[in-house]
């Protein structure tokens, strides 16, 4: 049984851009070029590797710098998606969602 008095579904779609990062990232894959010095990385499948780079450049070996915290702010500021994230996330809390 679902309640009827629940309001209907609403559904937003936001545009969010690319950091400058995963730009960087997305260049050098939509020219074949690796994604560091000397690893020559032959993509596959280039439109899911795309994909994954839009989603977060850490989702690709060597991109981290080392020495970061595993948990850190860098974690939201190297993603676009990320970082609207985290606006709506304080957003909706200061609202009491």
């Amino acid at each position: 049984m679902v309640l009827k008095s629940l309001p209907p579904k609403k559904k937003v779609h936001l545009f969010v851009g690319l950091t400058e990062v995963q730009l960087g990232i997305y260049k050098n894959m939509l020219l074949n070029k690796s994604l560091s010095s000397g690893n020559k990385t032959h993509f596959v499948n280039i439109l899911m590797q795309l994909r994954k780079c839009c989603n977060h450049p850490y989702l690709f070996e060597g991109i981290e710098e080392e020495g970061l915290p595993a948990l850190g702010h860098h974690l939201i500021t190297v993603s676009g998606k990320m970082q609207v994230l985290d606006k709506l996330l304080i957003k909706l809390k200061a609202g009491s969602h």
